[in-house]
């Protein structure tokens, strides 16, 4: 697994939508499925064994939700500390396939409120831009940090 680290902004207004984050990870790859299926238990064959998935109607293995939300959190992680993390969320979209390459990026939803908490969604898309997860947090940030 490659991971590239493109843009780390922070304080940038809502409205203009810049990312606070924003990270390539990928290609993913099989080993990258079954490394996850160590460290998680989640040892369920669709994710590892070609034959299974395919007899089962996929067209090949797929990562572990949770791998991909692992990764946008990850992501959060080199900008925020994880002690700030109040809360963490993510929906997945659709499947992430071996070869995938990922793009998660970070926007402030919500400027920081007065107890500076601070609102991001993030989503994660693929090399054509296909959403694979949405999600949000939020987050305790230093008051220099906070703007009304």
């Amino acid at each position: 697994m490659i991971t590239t680290t493109v843009n780390r902004q922070k304080g940038v207004p809502v409205e203009t939508r810049e990312p606070l984050f924003e990270r390539v990870i990928g290609p993913l790859t099989r080993t990258d499925f079954v490394r996850f299926a160590g460290a998680g238990g989640d040892f369920n064959p669709i994710h590892h064994d070609e034959v299974y998935a395919v007899s089962h109607g996929h067209p090949s293995v797929f990562a572990m939700g949770m791998l991909t939300a692992s990764l946008a959190a990850s992501c959060l992680s080199e900008v925020y500390d994880l002690a700030a993390v109040q809360s963490f969320g993510v929906r997945f979209l659709a499947p992430v396939w071996p070869g995938d390459v990922l793009r998660f990026s970070g926007y402030r939803a919500e400027a920081a409120d007065k107890d500076a908490i601070l609102q991001i969604d993030f989503v994660a898309v693929d090399e054509n831009g296909v959403g694979k997860l949405s999600g949000y947090s939020a987050v305790r940030v230093p008051d220099s940090e906070v703007h009304s």
